[in-house]
């Protein structure tokens, strides 16, 4: 992270800046919400958090701490680094927890 602004001329393919339609807002918001969700998770199920320690629960609280209280600090190439390398893997442990809760029941 930097203290200045993001650089208004960011720009990756998917992901820009000056490009209302890509409002880096929207994924910074969306990271808010599934970091928000796995520390409800956490604070809840703590047990379930540490029976399933593949699924970076705490990770991502940590991410929505950042760019919620980073205000002008977000690294906009840090976040879509995440959105492209982290993500995925995040999407798929949950579906795996998922497909293995429902073989369960």
């Amino acid at each position: 992270m930097h203290d200045e602004r993001p650089d208004p001329g960011f720009c990756d393919p998917g992901f820009c800046v000056h490009d209302e339609r890509l409002d880096p807002g929207f994924f910074i918001r969306n990271l808010e919400i599934i970091g928000e969700a796995s520390h409800n998770v956490d604070k809840h199920f703590p047990q379930f958090v540490k029976d399933h320690n593949d699924v970076p629960f705490i990770y991502a609280y940590e991410m929505r701490n950042s760019l919620a209280h980073g205000y002008f600090k977000v690294d906009l190439p840090i976040v879509w680094q995440t959105i492209q390398n982290d993500l995925p893997a995040l999407a798929s442990s949950v579906q795996g927890l998922i497909d293995k809760l429902n073989r369960q029941d």
